[in-house]
């Protein structure tokens, strides 16, 4: 008992008492890092990591163990980020570990629409999946690299459409890449639909419901060599295994 009084509460074997120590808020930063790294308690890191302040402090806290993300590190740093001063740039090291950590949907779209630095929200579009957050993106950000980091990652023909009618005056170069991807988006969709009428087609010679003659496996084996090159692995085992019916 009187050695646990000698110690500081952070110190105490006892968690409870050491997440009050961190609540009371006296303690300096060295002892939260040390308590987020490597507290046995789950809460006692959580509540640690929560006050935390700096930037290299919690990614280091996350390069020390697992327990980093467990404690709340990414949810942490967003914060951090989102609360930054654009005029302090971090490194480009830093910015990427923080893409890296920051890695679920929500957080990688707020940084795209939210994070002070340029670099960084360039970084986050690549992590985007959702379209509507792109084009927002792509719409209101002042940073033209951003734009076009953005507009590459939608998968959405009307909104490339829209994209570049709205930007066509006044930022040729994001509105020529929207249209580019909107056209490669097209060719792959109507690729995709000449397969599988080309597998259907096969089908029905293979059921006997077309008649067969001798140029449909030359003309058709051609057909599929020019729309090969993206198809998936099934469509190919389809493919085979019909033309292997149909010798």
């Amino acid at each position: 008992m009187l050695k646990n009084l000698l110690h500081p509460k952070w110190q105490h074997p006892d968690a409870a008492i050491r997440r009050r120590a961190i609540e009371e808020g006296r303690l300096d930063a060295d002892v939260l890092f040390e308590l987020a790294k490597t507290d046995p308690d789950t809460g006692v890191r959580t509540l640690a990591v929560s006050r935390i302040q700096d930037i290299q402090q919690l990614i280091a806290v996350a390069e020390f163990s697992p327990n980093g993300a467990d404690a709340g590190v990414p949810a942490r740093l967003h914060d951090l980020i989102l609360a930054a001063d654009p005029q302090i740039v971090p490194d480009m090291p830093t910015l990427q570990r923080c893409n890296e950590l920051c890695s679920a949907e929500q957080q990688r779209q707020s940084l795209l629409l939210h994070a002070p630095y340029a670099a960084l929200r360039q970084m986050a579009a690549e992590g985007v999946h959702q379209d509507e957050a792109l084009e927002q993106c792509v719409m209101n950000d002042k940073a033209g690299e951003v734009r076009r980091a953005a507009v590459m990652q939608i998968e959405n023909e009307d909104i490339l459409r829209h994209i570049t009618k709205q930007l066509r005056s006044h930022d040729k170069t994001t509105a020529r890449l929207a249209d580019e991807k909107r056209a490669h988006l097209q060719q792959q969709r109507e690729r995709v639909e000449q397969r599988r009428e080309l597998l259907s087609e096969l089908q029905a010679f293979a059921e006997g419901a077309k008649p067969l003659d001798e140029s449909v496996i030359g003309n058709h084996t051609r057909q599929w060599e020019n729309l090969a090159d993206d198809a998936d692995g099934e469509d190919q085992e389809r493919f085979d295994a019909l033309l292997a019916s149909l010798q």
